[in-house]
Parts: C-alpha cells; structure tokens; sequence
C-alpha cells in the first residue's frame, strides 16, 4: 500500500484526476487528502461539530483557499443514536432541526453545500407502507426545503421511506417537493438487492433532481463502502449519469484509521479507465 500510495503522489493530477475526496475535521485526515490537490472535498461533520462550529468555518475557509468546491455532511448521530427527521425522541428531533438550521447558515455565508439524510437505517422512518409517518417526512421535509432549499441537499438511504426501496419515494415526495438530491449508488444498490438493471432505471428517474452523488461500490446485501471495482455495481453503465455532475468517492476507509484516502484515489482510476 504504501508503494503504491507514494507511486500516486508522485504521479499527480496529470495521472489521477477526479480527486474527489471526503474526510472528517482531524487535521491528520485533511493533511493526507490534501496532499492530491482534490477538486471537491467533502467534510463528515460529528455533533461536536454542530454545536460549536466555530472551528469548522476555520476549516472550510482554510479548505476554500485552494479547494473548488466544499461539501459539508450533517452528522448521522446524536448521542450515539442515527438521526431521523420525523424521530419519536424529542432530543434527536431537536438537535436535527438546530444542527441543520446552524449549518444552513454556515453553508449560506460560506457558499457551499450540506448533504442531509431525512433519515438512517432502523430509524423511525423503517416502514414506507405507513401512510402517515410518509405524510409527516414529507411535511418536515418541506419545512427545512422553505428555510434551505439553495443549499440543502438530500441523501437516499439503505432502507425505509427515502430510500429506493420505497417504490413511491420519487413521485409522492422527492417530485413533488422539487428536492435536490445527494444521491448515492451504493445505498440505491443495496435497497435494490443488488439489482443492476433497477439501479439504471433508478438513476434515470432522478437526473433530473440528482445534483451531486456519493460513488462506492457494494456487493448488494449490506452497507460495504467498497472501492470501485471491488463490488457487484455496473459502473460501466452508472458512468454515464456520473459525468458532467459533482461527486466524491465514499469509501470506507475504516481499516487504514480514516488516513489513507488510497482507496478514494484508486476507485477515481478505475472509473476513469472504464
């Protein structure tokens, strides 16, 4: 690995194109994805983050000196619980609505973008086939649209109401309400069962709503976050939604420490090559 890591280095953006990077605030983590010059850096914010964002605007003013384009990603827990917008805790409905107006602020005043789930796996949100709760996403949905719209960003998840395994998802709420999406291949995948050919009609209906798109690869059953190539994903044919929109490589760098953004620089080669 770290022949290889050095052997990219060395290459530059003259070989790897399409740095498209994510990390979190830990300066070590920023240092090595900076190393490769990406063009667009995407920040995996915590609660910490949220409650006292002073030095996450220090961040993303330092990153916009030589990065195009920052991304930020609202934090998937509070309190060690995954967030969901219609959430039966009043805690996590409350750190939600605060932590999302907060970044919306943030995003407006800094000219960047905030990726959001409406909700996570095994959260509230589990059981599309229940009228009422689709209904009440919907409507809190819109309410954060009226305040964020330019800014907001929404990202499919693996399973329940916003996600591909909800048939209805697009036409009764992301239609509708004229979302922008994050849309993210692998989560689509995987709600899907590892279906190809319904991920291609998938990425069809949201073009026109899919502003920006998480790329890792899965073999279809679980949440993997594999480099590309590594899993069951048609890339071949998803290449052709990709181009021409902004996207970053989320793979799961769980294994290196979050340190080595290696397999992030390697998916990009690969889709590439294709």
């Amino acid at each position: 690995m770290y022949c290889r890591r050095r052997q990219l280095h060395e290459l530059g953006d003259s070989h790897v194109r399409h740095v498209r990077v994510k990390s979190g605030l830990n300066p070590e983590h920023l240092q090595d994805r900076l190393q490769y010059h990406p063009e667009i850096l995407e920040l995996h914010l915590n609660e910490q983050d949220v409650l006292d964002p002073a030095p996450l605007v220090q961040v993303i003013r330092s990153l916009k000196a030589s990065i195009p384009k920052v991304y930020l990603h609202h934090p998937p827990k509070f309190r060690g619980q995954f967030l969901d917008i219609i959430s039966s805790d009043p805690s996590i409905r409350t750190f939600y609505d605060e932590s999302t107006r907060v970044l919306i602020e943030i995003a407006r005043a800094e000219d960047v973008r905030v990726v959001i789930h409406a909700h996570y796996l095994g959260t509230d949100s589990k059981n599309f086939h229940d009228a009422h709760k689709v209904k009440e996403l919907s409507h809190r949905i819109a309410h954060f649209e009226e305040r964020g719209s330019d800014v907001l960003l929404w990202e499919n998840t693996i399973e329940g109401i916003f996600s591909t395994q909800n048939p209805d998802w697009i036409t009764s709420i992301v239609e509708p309400l004229d979302l922008r999406l994050c849309m993210d291949i692998s989560h689509a995948f995987i709600a899907l069962h590892g279906d190809n050919e319904g991920l291609i009609r998938v990425l069809e209906r949201v073009q026109p709503y899919a502003d920006y798109f998480h790329v890792v690869d899965s073999m279809g059953t679980v949440h993997d976050g594999l480099a590309l190539g590594e899993g069951k994903i048609d890339w071949r044919r998803v290449k052709d939604f990709l181009m021409g929109k902004d996207f970053i490589y989320e793979i799961d760098l769980r294994s290196t420490g979050h340190k080595d953004c290696t397999p992030m620089l390697e998916s990009a080669e690969y889709l590439l090559s294709l």
